[in-house]
């Protein structure tokens, strides 16, 4: 295996599925890997002390302002849009980088590796903040032009890459994510805003645009579940939707917006939940699908995105924007008699179970070798 230098970068400002794949990668790899790249700084190991956290977060933080910062954007990004200069081999080891963002730190090569978990950044940009999309469209011109590696998480991302990029299948590597251990570990602790006995629907994700959260609610409000009993729980750090999301979840009943979760709470909803629902608009992948599908739960998905390549035949699936499909969807999660079916439940954890680290793992390093 070529040895690698791991930018672990985007773990200082995310606690999203990336936070995950770059530590439990790092993991792997340990000793062997050439270093981590912090910001601007290189460090021989990847968990930090408190103090080395604090200061590489805040210069990650500090390099992304500027790229952010207040010239105007045809200034700002007409020199970021320049061909860099391409390192020398003997400067640095090769990088692996775990979001396309962070290309923009330092100037790539054809030996670097880059995973790419979405492309609505630049498919689909009006869901994202405007400077962030530009950012995005710049650090993919500059993957494109070096020649680097791709490692796709979905055989749906890398169609995307081929039909809106032209990116050769020789230069993309699809290596599926996986179920996380230390959720499937985790002691379960009930989120002190649940009451122990309620009956509800589980969402989980970043409270975003592209999530559809907003759509969700309203669907669940129109489907008259909440004069049933049931509730609608959605657990997810805040993002550009999330006061969107508050303010609708307020005029429905019976919703229950919690936030960011520890894996103690989150283990404890997926344990607890009727079902999960997740009509996201596009995925590249879809962690908390597979999270769900591990605990049994039947599941609600879109119809668009990497969700049907990786639910197979084991969801519902609707048309996140049509609101009356998502109505009859979550209708169907909760009436159809086979939801508590226990064979079903067995197959749902099977699946999910193909998807796992090791298989993750062993994956990658076929890519790192190739």
């Amino acid at each position: 295996m070529t040895q690698l230098r791991l930018d672990m970068s985007p773990t200082t400002i995310n606690r999203t599925a990336i936070y995950h794949i770059a530590r439990d990668t790092a993991r792997h790899l340990g000793t062997a890997a050439a270093g981590y790249r912090f910001g601007d700084n290189i460090y021989p190991h990847f968990d930090l002390s408190g103090a080395e956290e604090s200061a590489a977060r805040e210069k990650v933080r500090r390099k992304i302002a500027t790229l952010l910062g207040p010239r105007s954007t045809r200034d700002r990004f007409a020199r970021l849009l320049g061909v860099p200069r391409q390192p020398h081999r003997n400067e640095r080891p090769a990088m692996l980088l775990f979001d396309p963002l962070y290309v923009l730190f330092e100037p790539l090569d054809h030996r670097d590796i880059v995973f790419v978990l979405d492309l609505t950044t630049l498919t689909h940009p009006e869901w994202h903040n405007s400077h962030v999309a530009l950012l995005y469209k710049t650090a993919f011109e500059r993957l494109l032009q070096s020649g680097a590696k791709i490692v796709s998480i979905s055989s749906h991302t890398t169609a995307s890459l081929r039909a809106n990029f032209g990116v050769s299948t020789r230069d993309i590597v699809t290596v599926p994510l996986y179920t996380r251990g230390t959720l499937l570990n985790a002691q379960p602790t009930c989120p002190s805003a649940i009451d122990q006995g309620m009956s509800f629907i589980l969402f989980v994700g970043s409270l975003e645009t592209r999530k559809n959260v907003v759509g969700l609610v309203e669907a669940f409000d129109i489907s008259g579940l909440a004069a049933d009993g049931l509730h609608l729980v959605i657990a997810g750090g805040d993002a550009n939707d999330g006061q969107r999301v508050r303010d609708t979840a307020r005029t429905a009943a019976n919703v229950h917006v919690l936030g960011f979760v520890s894996d103690g709470e989150l283990r404890w909803l997926y344990e607890h939940a009727i079902a999960f629902a997740y009509p996201s608009y596009l995925e590249g992948f879809g962690v908390p699908i597979i999270e769900a599908l591990s605990f049994g739960l039947p599941v609600l998905g879109a119809m668009t995105g990497a969700i049907p390549e990786v639910v197979g035949p084991l969801a519902i699936l609707v048309d996140p924007y049509d609101l009356t499909s998502m109505v009859d969807g979550l209708i169907r999660l909760v009436h159809e008699p086979l939801r508590q079916d226990h064979m079903l439940r067995d197959q749902r954890k099977l699946h999910a179970a193909e998807y796992s680290l090791n298989k993750y793992l062993r994956a990658l390093s076929v890519a790192l070798e190739g």
